[in-house]
């Protein structure tokens, strides 16, 4: 089931988005936003209280790094990817970067570890 998001303030990056999407958008399980394998991350609830982040693997956008909401994921091979959440409620702002905010140009700034 495709979750419709809000998009809050006319941002596009999805940094508000609450749903419980929690595979990536080829189907990959995401990772424990609360754990630190098989990838270690500094997205934890102590350094982003706000993010949405604990002991649960849902898709979200902590500091607003990617064009979307993403996860790190359960692969040991990838270690993360865009989440596909759905379009954004409401009338214009955010459905400008299509479903999950990729637009095909990648990422503008890559998730980063400690």
């Amino acid at each position: 089931m495709i979750e419709t998001r809000a998009c809050g303030h006319g941002e596009c990056h999805a940094s508000d988005y609450r749903g419980s999407v929690s595979v990536t958008k080829n189907g990959v399980p995401c990772q424990l936003w609360s754990n630190q394998y098989p990838w270690t991350h500094r997205y934890t609830h102590t350094n982003y209280p706000d993010a949405g982040l604990g002991a649960h693997d849902a898709c979200r956008n902590p500091g607003s790094v990617n064009d979307g909401v993403w996860c790190y994921t359960n692969d040991h091979r990838q270690r993360w990817e865009r989440c596909d959440v759905g379009l954004p409620a409401g009338v214009g702002g955010c459905a400008a970067g299509g479903a999950g905010g990729d637009s095909g140009k990648g990422p503008t700034h890559r998730p980063v570890t400690k």
